[in-house]
């Protein structure tokens, strides 16, 4: 929910419509936009996509201001991590 609907500048996603809780096909296809582009295709571990759940910070640039979301090998992140390598492959 932080992400949707503009409330964080530097990764601003579509939010579900609030009765139906869906996104529209335009808003997915924005959202999957918006996160391919977070992908380091030709190293996908150091995907900001990857890092930024779990607070990592290289000094280039600062962590997950809301603090960690994930640890490494919980299931929300394995099956994020998953997505990522698979969408590096896309190149």
């Amino acid at each position: 929910s932080c992400h949707g609907g503009g409330k964080v500048p530097s990764m601003s996603l579509e939010a579900p419509d609030r009765r139906s809780r869906f996104l529209s096909p335009r808003d997915t296809w924005t959202n999957y936009r918006t996160l391919l582009a977070r992908i380091n295709m030709n190293d996908a571990d150091q995907s900001k996509l990857l890092r930024k759940p779990l607070n990592i910070q290289t000094g280039k640039e600062d962590g997950h201001q809301g603090g960690m979301r994930y640890k490494s090998g919980d299931r929300g992140y394995e099956i994020l991590k998953r997505w990522v390598f698979d969408a590096s492959q896309l190149k």
